[in-house]
This record gives structure tokens, sequence and C-alpha cells, in this order.
């Protein structure tokens, strides 16, 4: 089984056709919420891929999207950002059990490139976030890469004489 993540509802833009009073705007969870949404009653493919990133995030640091560990209210692509800074030491953000698995190895690499995809997804500005095409290709390069890695090499079978 190939788990996948998609329609997530992160943001969803109310819009109900009835006589009753009703409101019409950006429903979303902090965090995931795209910045230029604070500003804006619609939602979009680069808020989607803003979203995206934040979860890409999660699943390689083990945190919450805001976690109480972070300082001043931080939410976890502030956190990131500020713990790199700049420097691409990912050990300091990436979750520790997923680092004992890969450190010393060349897979850590494939590591390094989905945290850099991450933190390209959830970008402050809009116009500096991936195509979610890309984000899928480049997902894809770093899976047949890592599948690359992972599987022995064949050895021609010995017949016995």
């Amino acid at each position: 089984m190939v788990p996948h993540i998609a329609d997530f509802g992160i943001a969803k833009l109310m819009d109900q056709s009835s006589s009753a009073p009703q409101t019409t705007g950006v429903i979303g969870t902090f965090g995931y919420m795209a910045p230029e949404l604070a500003f804006s009653t619609r939602s979009s493919i680069e808020s989607d891929v803003y979203s995206y990133g934040v979860i890409l995030l999660e699943l390689l640091t083990k945190k919450q999207v805001v976690d109480p560990s972070f300082p001043d209210n931080m939410d976890i692509v502030g956190w990131v950002t500020a713990t790199l800074n700049g420097t691409d030491q990912i050990e300091l953000v990436c979750d520790s059990t997923l680092m004992e698995e890969v450190y010393g190895t060349v897979e850590i690499e494939e590591v390094s490139k989905v945290l850099s995809l991450a933190l390209r997804c959830a970008a402050k500005e809009a116009s500096r976030r991936p195509p979610m095409a890309d984000v899928v290709k480049e997902l894809t390069d770093v899976r047949k890469s890592a599948g690359k890695l992972s599987k022995p090499e064949k050895t021609a079978s010995r017949s016995s004489s």
C-alpha cells in the first residue's frame, strides 16, 4: 500500500447558497494557511503548495505545526527557518530517529532534498513557491534515487559443475 496525501481540506472557500445570513471567507487552521490568506478571501494553488510544504516539514521533523517547544509562538515554518539560519545542518531540525537511520549514508542527501523542497513550498511569498507539478517531479526523482540506493545489486548466479 502506498499512502497519499490529498484533499486534506486545509483551506476551503465557504460560499453556500441560501437565504440565511452567511459568511464567505477562507477557513483554515493556523500554521497550515499561507501568509497571504490573512489578507485575502480566496485560496489558491500557491496556498495549497504552502500547506503541502508544512505537511512535509511535519513529517521530517516529527513536530506539530504549532508545537509547544517552539519559542515565541512560532509555527513550524518559522522554527525550521530560524533554526537552520541558512545552514545545511538538517540534523538540527529533522527527527532524531530519522537522522539515526540515514546518518552516514547517502540517503541523508535525499532527506536534505525533501527538506529543501518543503521550505521552498512554504516560502512566504507565493510567487517563490514551486508549481505542484514541479513538487511532484522532485519527489518522484527523490523516490527513484532512493530506490536505486536501497536495491541490492543483482549478482550472477553460479552454477555448480
